[in-house]
């Protein structure tokens, strides 16, 4: 039973990894240059934006938290997170939730601060440059920090 519930747990998070991930992909690689040239831009992307960080912040992220921990308690065989670093394992759990934690706070940055910033600016004809730059350069970070997780994750489950 222990070990159905783990495949259950494994499977969620790669689920909504893909989808974070994807969303981040389809977004920045197909959406935005389709219709940056658009009259409209600013408001499609603010919508797009709007519910992919709702999507992001009310199911993936927690989906994300609660089975990287419960995944990790499974291989490692240890509930507190500060044991976790006894084992292999443990010790790359130890650093994806770190990371993670860098990615929640870039990701706040981004959807609650630089990227409303920046359409709020584009929608009035405003200058918006300062902030789509410094949007864009967080959301390539987190890009690349999921790269990273992604790595360790495979590290994790394939061997270290």
């Amino acid at each position: 039973m222990k070990y159905e519930i783990y495949r259950i747990s494994v499977f969620l998070h790669i689920f909504a990894f893909s989808i974070w991930f994807g969303g981040m992909i389809f977004i920045s690689l197909i959406l935005r240059p389709s219709i940056m040239r658009r009259q409209d831009y600013p408001e499609i992307i603010d919508v797009v934006a709007r519910k992919f960080s709702k999507i992001t912040w009310f199911f993936i992220f927690p989906v994300l938290f609660v089975s990287g921990f419960f995944n990790s308690y499974f291989r490692t065989g240890e509930i507190n997170p500060f044991e976790w670093s006894q084992y292999a394992p443990g010790k790359i759990a130890l650093v994806k939730f770190h990371l993670f934690i860098l990615i929640l706070i870039l990701s706040a940055l981004h959807d609650f601060k630089l990227g409303p910033k920046a359409v709020e600016l584009m929608k009035s004809n405003a200058n918006p440059e300062k902030f789509r730059k410094l949007s864009g350069i967080v959301g390539r970070v987190n890009f690349l920090l999921g790269i990273v997780m992604l790595i360790l994750g495979i590290l994790l489950v394939r061997g270290c």
